[in-house]
């Protein structure tokens, strides 16, 4: 309780610029996380910065619905072929540290396969309506031999697209440290 009425303080400084300190939470792709943290302080000063919040953390949510009702056909398709797949990055991240897939913002779902389980795993996203992005299409040979991973998109609707990266190394196998 003491922590909260710190912050409940803290954030009735006049000097705090709410709009700024929004901003700078959209850049970092935090705006869900910190809408969740201060969704029960009441000081009239950051109501307009928790109505900003609150309407990232709703898109967010829908948007990620979107994004894991997708990432659950794909997981199954890799489960009928008997396809070894590992989930990466931001849905990793949503399930097991957020626990709520709607405060970890993701612009795409990344899945760690065998590279030579990749010609099947790219007929099978074909099969589920996805293309292999046009920028590695037109290098494919070269992203396959010097790169880690090739983008596969498939529209939903005309306003959004799922974008589905398919890795075989977790970094670029050039680097020094491979």
């Amino acid at each position: 309780r003491a922590n909260l009425d710190h912050i409940n303080q803290a954030i009735s400084d006049p000097s705090v610029d709410w709009n700024r300190v929004v901003d700078r939470a959209f850049q970092h792709d935090i705006a869900p996380l910190l809408y969740r943290s201060m969704q029960h302080l009441n000081g009239t000063e950051v109501r307009p910065a928790l109505g900003r919040l609150k309407a990232a953390y709703l898109a967010n949510a829908i948007r990620n619905t979107l994004l894991f009702r997708e990432l659950q056909k794909l997981l199954r398709a890799f489960q009928e072929r008997e396809k070894p797949v590992l989930v990466l990055k931001g849905a990793a991240l949503a399930q097991t540290v957020y626990r709520d897939h709607a405060l970890r913002v993701m612009s795409d779902v990344d899945l760690l396969i065998h590279k030579t389980d990749l010609s099947e795993v790219e007929e099978m996203l074909g099969s589920l309506g996805y293309a292999l992005d046009e920028r590695h299409q037109r290098m494919k040979e070269w992203y396959c031999a010097h790169h880690y991973h090739l983008a596969f998109r498939k529209e939903l609707s005309p306003s959004f697209t799922i974008c589905c990266e398919i890795h075989w190394y977790l970094e670029r196998p050039s680097l020094p440290f491979p």
